[in-house]
């Protein structure tokens, strides 16, 4: 507060300064006006002091121009008389010059008074006065630096009036940046709306469009999978209410049945067709692959199939895989999780791959290299860089 104190009365001593100077500019203006007003005065009074002067002059002495006249007359007139009186020779100059009125030459104390009188000139001069104001000198230090103002009185604020104008200064500054950013906000807003109406202006398909979208391989394969993800999902029963500490504490035995039914997995592919194997995925728990017999009343259905299902869709199976005869056996590669190999009524050995379509990818011959009677048994041994598929049938080889 101290400090603050100090720089008001500094201040205030420079505004009183900067008031003395102001007041003494303007004396000083004041006194310039004065004397020129004074010289303009003095110098008309001069020029009509002048006149009167020389009108005293040639009534006391005589006009200049008559008297240049008057004496040029009397020389003309001396002039006319010595010829005169060469020409005659005669003593009767004097009676001629006074018969023909020749003028007299002037007396001598005339000529003494026109030597004597003084020859001056006046004439009209105007007075310029030039006022050059002094040089201010501008002195600043390092404690107070205050600009000069015009305003006669300077009103001292208190801190209160200055921390409420800077208030007043910040609030508006707030709601100019705030009216600005939700100007900007509303255009990008409708900016926004106007490129996604010409988005889906330009997304909208034709009926032909749509309907070989719908007929397509890839649409349809899209459907297949995200129809069994969220076959999957709804199929999956789980308490998310579940208190575990609770039932850890009260929950001593398990009152499930030992054997219960879970799922019956079947559709219109399956029906009417005699389960000949199953066989389970050591990769994913939940996979079975069950191997079926022909149909009878189904002639153009292919003789042997081969349904891998899931425990958590039950509606329909993950893949289906044909084959030319029935199925007996059946058994996951427990090398590759895509690879299903199949034992056939006719002898072949098929080998199916789930990232195929549903024929096999690779089977045998039927021929005497191979079995050529129905094979019963099967199984995929090795490691996983070096395996085989050993296999027992009712031809006596394996």
């Amino acid at each position: 507060m101290d400090h603050r104190k100090e720089e008001l009365e500094k201040k205030r001593a420079k505004l009183a300064e900067l008031r003395r100077q102001r007041e003494e500019r303007k004396r000083q203006s004041l006194q310039t006006r004065e004397q020129q007003s004074t010289l303009a005065h003095s110098s008309s009074a001069s020029k009509i002091d002048n006149i009167d002067i020389n009108d005293l002059v040639n009534s006391l002495v005589g006009d200049r121009t008559r008297a240049d006249t008057g004496a040029s007359d009397v020389s003309a007139a001396l002039s006319r008389e010595a010829s005169s009186v060469g020409r005659e020779r005669s003593g009767t100059v004097s009676d001629a010059a006074a018969a023909a009125g020749t003028p007299t030459s002037p007396t001598p104390a005339q000529a003494a008074a026109l030597a004597a009188a003084p020859k001056h000139e006046f004439r009209n001069s105007e007075l310029v006065v030039f006022d050059f104001a002094p040089r201010e000198r501008v002195v600043y230090n390092k404690e107070v630096q205050t600009a000069a103002t015009d305003s006669a009185d300077v009103e001292m604020l208190t801190e209160e009036e200055v921390s409420r104008r800077v208030s007043e200064l910040r609030e508006r500054d707030e709601r100019a940046r705030m009216a600005r950013e939700e100007d900007r906000l509303r255009r990008e807003a409708e900016a926004a709306e106007r490129d996604a109406q010409r988005e889906a202006e330009s997304r909208r398909l034709t009926d032909a469009q749509r309907g070989s979208i719908l007929e397509s391989t890839a649409f349809a394969g899209f459907i297949d999978r995200a129809s069994r993800v969220v076959e999957r999902a709804l199929d999956v029963e789980y308490d998310v209410t579940v208190d575990y500490a609770r039932a850890a504490a009260t929950d001593t035995a398990d009152t499930r049945p030992q054997l219960a039914l879970v799922a019956a997995l079947g559709d219109e592919r399956t029906r009417n067709r005699a389960v000949m194997d199953i066989a389970w995925s050591s990769r994913f728990p939940e996979l079975v692959a069950a191997a079926y017999s022909r149909n009878p009343s189904a002639p153009n259905e292919p003789d042997g199939l081969v349904a891998v299902w899931n425990a958590h869709s039950r509606s329909r199976p993950e893949f289906v895989f044909h084959a030319p005869s029935e199925v007996l056996q059946v058994a996951f590669s427990e090398f590759d999780a895509h690879l299903v190999v199949g034992a056939a009524y006719s002898g072949q050995l098929l080998l199916w791959d789930t990232r195929a379509k549903a024929q096999p990818v690779l089977r045998t011959p039927l021929t005497a290299a191979g079995h050529t009677h129905p094979v019963y048994a099967l199984k995929v041994v090795g490691s996983t860089n070096a395996h085989h598929v050993v296999s027992v049938s009712s031809d006596g080889l394996a």
